[in-house]
């Protein structure tokens, strides 16, 4: 099961407060991004703390995460 399964609510959650900062992201990035901040402290998947501290995460995030074209998968960018 992937974590957008296992969360969905986590999920748009974060693409909600995404959102409403200016970023425009799918669904699946939003989701992309919190395993990346997940697993960067060895975890399967970090619980959500408040908006600005959500709002951080993708801020610092976001530019390490991007969809595959081709079957819509997130994966980590070229750094």
């Amino acid at each position: 099961m992937s974590h957008l399964e296992a969360y969905p609510d986590d999920c748009a959650r974060i693409q909600r407060v995404a959102k409403a900062a200016g970023y425009d992201i799918t669904l699946a990035v939003a989701c992309g991004i919190w395993e990346l901040y997940s697993e960067s402290f060895a975890a399967g998947w970090m619980g959500l703390e408040d908006d600005a501290h959500i709002l951080d995460v993708v801020d610092s995030h976001i530019k390490f995460v991007k969809m595959c074209p081709h079957c819509g998968q997130t994966m980590p960018r070229d750094r």
